[in-house]
C-alpha cells in the first residue's frame, strides 16, 4: 500500500508541476490547427494526406527528447 500512495503522490507533484504537461502541448500543437486539427476530427482520408504532403513536403521530425523526460520523471522518485 505504500507504493501505492508514493505514486500518488508523486504523480499529483507532476500534474502540479505542469512541465509535463507543457511539453505535450508543445510536441502536438501542429494538431490543433491546419490539417492536423481535420486529422484529429476526422475529416481527411488517405487521399488528402497524400495531396498535403505532395503539395507541401514531408514535415519536419522534431526530437522526442525521451532523454529529458526520463530525467524529469526521475526527479520526483
Amino acid at each position: 500500500m505504500d507504493a501505492f500512495a508514493r505514486g500518488l503522490k508523486v504523480a499529483h507533484a507532476m500534474i502540479e508541476d505542469g512541465r509535463i504537461n507543457t511539453f505535450i502541448k508543445q510536441r502536438y500543437s501542429t494538431y490543433d490547427t491546419g490539417i492536423g486539427a481535420k486529422i484529429e476530427k476526422g475529416e481527411v482520408g488517405f487521399e488528402e494526406l497524400e495531396a498535403h504532403v505532395l503539395a507541401n513536403g514531408e514535415p519536419l521530425l522534431g526530437s522526442g527528447r525521451q532523454e529529458m523526460l526520463e530525467n524529469l520523471v526521475n526527479e520526483y522518485l
